[in-house]
């Protein structure tokens, strides 16, 4: 992809999150279906989470809201990560460079 996205986050509505527990949403703000690369903003309600899990792809994530806020994490592909209870309620800026 080669344009420029400016998007207005506030203006879009949270969707049930694929592959995610019930309750999980997200805000899809870019995918390239060639790759499977994916860009979204995930929301974990208080007390929920997921389980410990691999991507065949790397991950990043930075913590936007709630209790570890401004934390900024990489994940390389096929690395185990997650296994997490979020205590509060959670938003975070989640990208996949290739299908997950």
């Amino acid at each position: 992809m080669s344009e420029r996205i400016s998007i207005n986050t506030e203006e879009m509505e949270w969707e049930d999150a694929e592959g995610y527990p019930a309750g999980v949403k997200w805000k899809v703000l870019w995918r390239d279906d060639e790759t499977g690369a994916l860009t979204v903003l995930l929301k974990f309600p208080e007390g929920t989470g997921h389980e410990a899990h691999t991507h065949p792809c790397n991950q990043e994530s930075y913590v936007l809201k709630g209790r570890r806020a401004g934390h900024y994490s990489r994940t390389p592909k096929n690395i185990e990560h997650g296994g997490v209870i979020f205590p509060e309620e959670t938003i975070l800026l989640h990208w996949w460079d290739g299908p997950r």
